[in-house]
């Protein structure tokens, strides 16, 4: 099994048992970032921990705030994202990489 696999069952695995996951927001909105793969395509952030995402409140995203998002509220703005094309970033890392998945991909992860 790839890592990068088990990391999005390590993430769905979390944000199922916990029945949330983190963003970072400020007064602009949720934090959206270029995808690091798809060039054409943004990312929404998201973390199974609240701290890794206060870990991220540094540098340029200093002016951020950790939300936390339910798990329903999560289930109910995946589908937006799709439509909008937005990918999902999950745990984003120290070196600035996320596992950029589908929002459909990981709506039906969450929901099986």
């Amino acid at each position: 099994m790839s890592e990068h696999i088990e990391r999005i069952e390590d993430f769905v695995s979390q944000v199922k048992q916990s029945k949330q996951c983190f963003v970072l927001s400020s007064e602009n909105g949720l934090l959206i970032a270029p995808s690091e793969f798809q060039e054409e395509r943004d990312v929404l952030l998201l973390w199974a921990s609240s701290d890794a995402a206060k870990h991220q409140c540094s540098g340029e995203w200093r002016g951020f705030n950790v939300i936390e998002l339910e798990l329903d509220d999560l289930t109910d703005l995946l589908p937006d994202l799709h439509d909008d094309e937005l990918l999902v970033g999950l745990d984003l890392s120290d070196e600035q990489i996320a596992i950029e998945i589908e929002a459909n991909a990981l709506l039906d992860d969450l929901t099986q």
